[in-house]
């Protein structure tokens, strides 16, 4: 039941790391591929969280007699989850994914592995593209897992839990479950336990039906992102005129970024509006002016006012400043001056204003 993936891999030399949990789809990955490969070109990874007390020692003590009974290799890994969390500030969800990828991916540098294989199947791909629908997703979300994502593998992904719980025991196989995947408090156990088995009611076929809807997004992804590189090259190139500043394409530009999907529905709205907004991400800030958006890296101002020779002060421009253009005989303030000159958001940023000792602005300084 394993997809062509396993075909790509080195006939030789290369070999996988598998990703072992002792739950039923970790152990039909591992002995599945043992089967196709050979243990000679596979090594098992456990990660242990230490989130369920004996729990988690349990399910490393299962991975390590397994392993050992067939013969295979075993990296394991023992991570303070709960402090990894809480140091970033982050969810226990997201610290332990954040701690097993990355430790794989080190793992596989370090040991000159081809891929990382990983269990999710037919049912977690069911449950992910619900997830993304519920909490608001494009094309991207609604592809799912893919079964190739760098050096990541998933060759489960058209096999259901039903049939990899009943070939185990075909093969006399057993596992270990996770007593946190029978509760209801994590938004995925809800999608598990109450909407897919709602949705098989409502047509058997359901869970068929959106894998399979999931396949043929990534084509229409691959023709979203095509088009959506075509308005990129425009918006870079400045030929705002051109671009279709859609919810889509704000998304595609933006969300990369930093920006979460309430702040690309403001910015969109912004684009409507004669007034001018700035949003700002983490590293980046979207300037809203004139129904045009630029987006820049976020840069600490750090620039600090000095004299000149002559004694005058360069400093950054201040409300109410005031100054005398060339060739006019009253005073412009600075602020509509440098509006004339039609800068950018980032560059108005960069403008300085000299001022003489008696505290009038003899010139201004555009970037």
């Amino acid at each position: 039941m394993l997809n062509n993936l396993i075909k790509t891999l080195p006939a030789k030399e290369g070999f996988l790391l598998v990703a072992l949990s002792g739950g039923a789809d970790s152990v039909y990955l591992l002995l599945s591929l043992l089967q196709s490969c050979g243990k000679d070109r596979i090594e098992a990874v456990h990660c242990n969280f230490h989130l369920r007390g004996d729990e988690s020692d349990r399910d490393e003590q299962f991975c390590r007699e397994l392993c050992e009974r067939k013969g295979v290799k075993l990296h394991v890994a023992h991570f303070d989850t709960k402090k990894y969390a809480a140091d970033r500030k982050i969810s226990i969800e997201l610290a332990a994914r954040e701690l097993r990828y990355d430790y794989f991916e080190k793992l596989r540098t370090d040991l000159g592995a081809d891929y990382i294989a990983v269990a999710h199947h037919k049912d977690d791909q069911v449950e992910t593209v619900l997830h993304n629908l519920i909490r608001g997703t494009g094309a991207r979300g609604l592809c799912g897992m893919r079964a190739q994502n760098g050096y990541i593998i998933r060759p489960l992904l058209g096999v259901s839990r039903a049939e990899i719980e009943a070939e185990l025991a075909e093969w006399g196989e057993g596992y270990v479950t996770d007593s946190t995947n029978l509760e209801d408090e994590a938004t995925r156990n809800k999608i598990r336990h109450h909407i897919v088995p709602l949705l098989k009611e409502i047509n058997p076929k359901a869970v068929d039906n959106i894998v399979r809807m999931a396949q043929r997004m990534e084509e229409t992804l691959y023709i979203e992102e095509n088009y959506y590189a075509e308005q990129l090259s425009k918006f870079e190139n400045g030929e705002f005129e051109d671009v279709n500043f859609s919810e889509g394409f704000l998304h595609y530009l933006l969300a990369p970024k930093g920006f979460n999907g309430t702040q690309i529905q403001n910015i969109l709205r912004a684009m409507e509006s004669p007034e001018a907004k700035v949003f700002e991400a983490k590293g980046f800030v979207a300037d809203v002016c004139r129904g045009k958006l630029y987006v820049s890296e976020k840069k600490v101002d750090d620039f600090e006012p000095y004299q000149t020779a002559e004694g005058n002060l360069v400093r950054r421009p201040k409300a109410g400043d005031r100054f005398r253009p060339k060739g006019l005989t009253g005073t412009k303030l600075v602020s509509d001056y440098i509006n004339e000159k039609k800068l950018t958001p980032p560059q108005k940023r960069q403008v300085l204003v000299e001022e003489g000792r008696d505290g009038k602005i003899l010139r201004v300084i555009l970037p």
